[in-house]
């Protein structure tokens, strides 16, 4: 089989970025490429045939027309450099079993591409030096599973971006948030500039905190202090019951207190996995006690479950009295005798993503994240730019991508998470109109101490920690040392496959 070394696109989003146009020649000042005497670069958007094709058409469509209105602006400059936009459509073809290359999902048999290629199945449909559908090969590559970026490195598919400019340094990446550029970094390189991200905060219900004599935490607590102000917001009355937050499956709070107490999960430099060390102990240990000491997050019992849900009217905890069996019951019950609610609460604060719902002009709100040693917060990019392995000339690729970056931050558009460059609150309200202006601030502040996890192990950390330290720990079975070593264990066997 040929290796074209193309990317894919699995069809989400055209997102803008938070910054200002680049304008004149002088922003290309210190950037290096080759001089390919073609000086057009092809942005290409992946779509495939068969299932969910028409879906997916009518995504893309609205990202075509972001990208292109982007690349017209851009070429209106005369930057030394014309953008043009490809649709191209990609011929149906089996993905491999991903999960089962880490040790999950074993009896997983591939699908059929429902949404974009991979690498095995893009390169499948490339042929002699262009795509099957006759489309030159793409020098920009829309991506939107950060997760794959690994995989399409290692393939050839996707080239870093310091060595895309053969210059340490040459393309400025501070302007990005800083943990959507830990979250696209493999092996030290940065294998793809962020577009968007979902982003964790904070949430609470004023409401609720006001009716409780809580003051709102604007200038934001320590984890002691949310903590105190969890054992006001949790009881149980005639009026019905409230907690003070939900802890006990949140991997988003867990992450926020270990990297807040100076922990860390796992190292992206050395490959180490580093739950195990005192300070994220500190952290796991006080997140323990939020539920089983403090009592102000659930825990169910087992053989039940619990989840929080939310909407601009508030958050829930609702309770079920049996876990969900083999039989395709699941939690809004259905066949195989499907579990019931036994009981709902009200929720006062909780560390999330409040996304397109659950965070308004309503009642629910965003903090700023409690702090220890520091502050911190989990962001996960869903979309950005990589650079062609064999682009037409990597340096120019690269600088382009940049510009693109910073066009699509004039446009009001996005269809998952908020932008990741230079970001302010009013870049997020200009894409988030339904936000107050209070919220999008403080979205933007967490934009700016937000850490990402490296791909690979983000999509596995939610499972992890849930079965190997969250249970074990909560249940009494393991202490929070021994979890954490039995944790670190598993992680660093699924990286080793």
């Amino acid at each position: 089989m040929a290796m074209t070394r193309r990317s894919f696109l699995r069809v989400i989003g055209g997102v803008p970025l938070a910054a200002g146009l680049a304008s004149g020649c002088g922003f290309f000042e210190g950037l290096v490429g080759g001089d390919s005497g073609d000086k057009t670069v092809h942005v290409a958007v992946f779509l495939p045939q068969g299932e969910g094709a028409n879906f997916q058409a009518a995504q893309a469509g609205n990202i075509l027309a972001s990208l292109q209105s982007a690349a017209n602006e851009i070429n209106d400059q005369s930057l030394g450099f014309q953008m043009e936009v490809n649709l191209t459509v990609v011929p149906p073809g089996q993905n491999p079993n991903f999960g089962a290359l880490f040790g999950q999902a074993n009896n997983a048999e591939p699908t059929p591409t429902p949404f974009s290629p991979i690498a095995e199945t893009l390169n499948e449909a490339a042929a002699s030096g262009e795509l099957a559908s006759g489309d030159p090969l793409p020098d920009l590559l829309l991506i939107s599973n950060m997760n794959e970026l690994p995989l399409l490195y290692d393939e050839g598919i996707i080239e870093p971006f310091e060595q895309a400019t053969r210059v340490e340094g040459s393309i400025d990446l501070s302007a990005f948030a800083p943990g959507a550029m830990e979250a696209v970094r493999w092996q030290g390189q940065a294998l793809a500039l962020p577009l968007s991200s979902t982003i964790n905060t904070l949430t609470y219900d004023s409401d609720i905190l006001a009716s409780d004599g809580v003051v709102a935490p604007d200038g934001g607590w320590t984890w002691t202090e949310m903590i105190e102000a969890g054992k006001r917001l949790t009881y149980s009355s005639e009026a019905g019951s409230q907690w003070g937050t939900y802890a006990h499956a949140s991997v988003p709070l867990l992450l926020s207190m270990i990297w807040s107490h100076g922990g860390e999960v796992f190292d992206a430099q050395n490959g180490a996995v580093r739950l195990a060390e005192p300070a994220a102990i500190k952290a796991i240990e006080l997140w323990r006690d939020m539920i089983v000491v403090h009592r102000i997050a659930p825990n169910p019992p087992e053989g039940t479950f619990a989840f929080m849900r939310a909407n601009r009217d508030g958050m829930q905890v609702v309770s079920f009295d049996q876990a969900p069996g083999g039989g395709g019951g699941g939690r809004g019950g259905g066949g195989g005798g499907g579990v019931q609610p036994s009981d709902t609460a009200r929720l006062a604060t909780a560390v999330r993503s409040g996304g397109n719902q659950g965070l308004g002009p309503e009642r629910i709100h965003a903090a700023p994240l409690p702090t220890d040693l520091g502050q911190a917060t989990w962001v996960s990019p869903v979309a950005g730019l990589s650079v062609g392995a064999q682009a037409k000339d990597t340096g120019l690729a690269a600088q382009a991508a940049v510009v693109l970056s910073r066009e699509l931050a004039q446009l009001p558009v996005t269809f998952f998470g908020y932008p990741v460059y230079g970001v302010t609150g009013d870049r997020i309200k200009q894409v988030r109109p339904s936000l107050r202006i209070e919220d999008a601030n403080i979205i933007a502040d967490a934009l700016h101490y937000s850490r990402g996890l490296p791909p690979l192990i983000a999509p596995y950390i939610q499972s992890l920690f849930q079965q190997q330290l969250m249970s074990p720990v909560l249940s009494g079975q393991a202490t929070v040392a021994d979890a954490a070593e039995q944790m670190s264990f598993a992680l660093q066997e699924m990286l080793r496959q």
